[in-house]
């Protein structure tokens, strides 16, 4: 070959290589830009997702405060003695509900889904913990806390 040709040639070279360069560099800007649109959507909607939580979780605080000063008047005999006990045992069943709906709203906001999982695992052990009884682990003689 002749040195026109390794001209030539080179010359080729670097323009097809710019041409691909350039559309690499296109396409990498198109990516991010895309990116970023989703990173503020998503975050958008995280948003939003929180602010619907702790709506449903000042429900739920509600409900658990009007049922416990209904518990109050049943304990406090402001009720019929006939029928008492029996609404008292029905609001204590949904204020639990309302105190479970409660607590996992606030898990929504508050804790990532790996806590939540490590909290839920401990409880498991220290649930199967109680139910072999007394024994010398650790966590045996430490109280249950929520």
């Amino acid at each position: 070959m002749d040195s026109n040709t390794v001209n030539l040639v080179t010359f080729l070279w670097s323009v097809i290589s710019t041409i691909i360069g350039v559309g690499l560099l296109g396409w990498n800007i198109w990516q991010l830009a895309s990116s970023r649109k989703n990173e503020e959507i998503q975050l958008k909607e995280k948003q939003l997702h929180k602010a619907q939580v702790k709506i449903w979780q000042h429900f739920a605080n509600g409900i658990n405060h009007n049922l416990l000063m209904i518990w109050e008047a049943v304990q406090t005999n402001k009720l019929s003695k006939l029928k008492a006990l029996e609404f008292g045992e029905i609001i204590k069943g949904i204020q639990a509900g309302a105190n479970a709906l409660y607590t996992s709203l606030n898990e929504e906001r508050l804790f990532t889904d790996e806590e939540i999982k490590q909290r839920q695992l401990e409880n498991e052990k220290e649930f199967k913990d109680l139910l072999k009884g007394p024994s010398t682990s650790p966590s045996a003689s430490k109280p249950l806390s929520k």
